[in-house]
């Protein structure tokens, strides 16, 4: 019985000896109750912090989209063409004081081969003669000379003069100068027979034009 007396008694002074946790126990609830709300007011601030920048960028965002340029069409730029205009003809150079006329009307087959102040000749095309040489040509010149020949009236009023001769094998139409625009004389056309009709030569001589510059030929 002692014994179990003794050991009784040991367990009853352990027992008494046994440490207290219950302040333990309220200081760590407090720790951790210090702790979460530690944690939920960091949390709070993060989340405030999230929406400040969060605003900061919404704001920044809606400011570069105002501030963005809006996209438009280009002016329209008007460009006027300059008028097209015809090339400026060339001026005619005016008929040299070394001519004796002007012919408007070549007949067919023909080409002017010279022009001088008394005579205007022309000649088949390749006629390479001289134009000194009227052997077979058209002669145009002014003269002084009275005209000779069947005298005609045109229906114009001017007054022509026409003298074929069979034998020569040459005929020659003469009409007298425009008063007072050309020189005094008489225009005479000589020409082969058979080479142009007495109608050409009428047209070709009265159309022709005599400049007044021009100078008879005598005799």
């Amino acid at each position: 019985m002692n014994d179990l007396s003794d050991l009784l008694d040991r367990a009853a002074g352990q027992a008494d000896a046994v440490h207290d946790t219950r302040p333990d126990v309220v200081r760590g609830r407090r720790a951790l109750a210090r702790t979460r709300l530690r944690r939920t007011a960091l949390g709070a601030v993060g989340i405030a912090a999230v929406g400040v920048v969060g605003l900061a960028a919404t704001g920044i965002g809606g400011r570069d989209r105002d501030a963005a340029p809006v996209a438009t069409d280009p002016p329209t730029v008007e460009t006027t063409s300059a008028p097209t205009t015809d090339p400026t003809p060339s001026p005619t150079p005016p008929p040299s004081a070394n001519h004796v006329g002007i012919v408007t009307n070549t007949p067919p087959g023909w080409q002017v081969q010279g022009n001088d102040p008394s005579t205007l000749v022309m000649a088949r095309p390749g006629d390479t003669s001289s134009r000194d040489d009227f052997g077979g040509k058209l002669v145009l010149m002014l003269t002084s000379n009275p005209p000779s020949g069947q005298k005609r009236v045109l229906d114009t009023g001017r007054v022509v003069w026409v003298d074929r001769s069979a034998q020569s094998g040459y005929s020659t139409v003469a009409v007298r100068t425009r008063q007072p625009a050309e020189p005094e004389g008489l225009l005479v056309l000589q020409f082969p027979t058979d080479a142009i009709s007495e109608q050409q030569a009428i047209s070709l001589v009265t159309d022709a034009l005599v400049l007044r510059d021009a100078v008879p030929v005598e005799g």
